[in-house]
């Protein structure tokens, strides 16, 4: 029997946008809305304030016209369970406005570690067909989108929506507002460049959000 195509919603890296457009970027200063004044996050185990990976822009929910951003940042500190969605050593934060502003980050903490990356790309979203192997379609989608366009296959950095392609047991976590079951947004790979990737292990986060209510990441090798 045929195997099933499925589509793949890639995220392929490209050239990063203007730090000042509403886009989904990895890199760079994180936006929020103009009226904000929240507090950049801080580990909870070492306490040292969180490198920003990227932000991530979502659709407005039903019926309202306000945008999203999901806001990613990661402990640097190599002693961190930066893996875990609930350790405290990376946040997940929901934005929600319609006008926006580059939030500076706060001086550098004790450890010295810079507080923005040093790469900074942007995504486009590409829907690519890819029949599925032993289990999701994510790896040979991306696999495949790299062999028709010659390029490594590092330059797909991940994928939105769709079944995340878990590299070890599922893992979904729940909303601490409403307690049900967060909605898969994204996975998101070290990056296109090994040089500056982010740290995920050698394998992927998986990023997760419940409406505006909340959102949550982990990474898994």
């Amino acid at each position: 029997m045929e195997k099933k195509k499925s589509t793949v919603h890639l995220m392929v890296a490209k050239e990063a946008p203007q730090e000042t457009a509403l886009a989904s970027r990895f890199g760079g200063r994180p936006l929020i809305p103009r009226a904000a004044t929240p507090v950049w996050p801080c580990c909870r185990e070492c306490k040292e304030p969180m490198q920003f990976l990227g932000q991530l822009v979502l659709a407005p929910e039903k019926g309202e016209r306000l945008d999203r951003l999901v806001l990613l940042f990661m402990c640097s500190a190599d002693t961190c369970e930066t893996w875990d969605a609930e350790q405290g050593a990376n946040k997940a934060m929901v934005v929600v406005g319609n006008s926006w502003k580059i939030w500076e980050p706060p001086q550098v903490g004790g450890s010295g570690t810079p507080l923005l990356r040093s790469d900074a790309y942007g995504v486009e979203v590409v829907d690519w067909e890819a029949q599925a192997g032993d289990g999701d379609a994510y790896d040979p989608a991306r696999q495949s989108w790299a062999d028709a366009h010659k390029v490594a296959r590092r330059k797909v950095v991940g994928q939105m929506f769709g079944q995340p392609s878990w590299l070890q047991s599922a893992d979904h976590p729940e909303c601490p507002t409403c307690g049900k079951e967060m909605a898969f947004i994204a996975q998101v790979e070290e990056g296109p460049r090994y040089e500056t990737s982010m740290n995920f292990g050698g394998g992927s986060a998986y990023v997760f959000c419940c409406g505006s209510h909340a959102a949550k990441f982990l990474w898994q090798q």
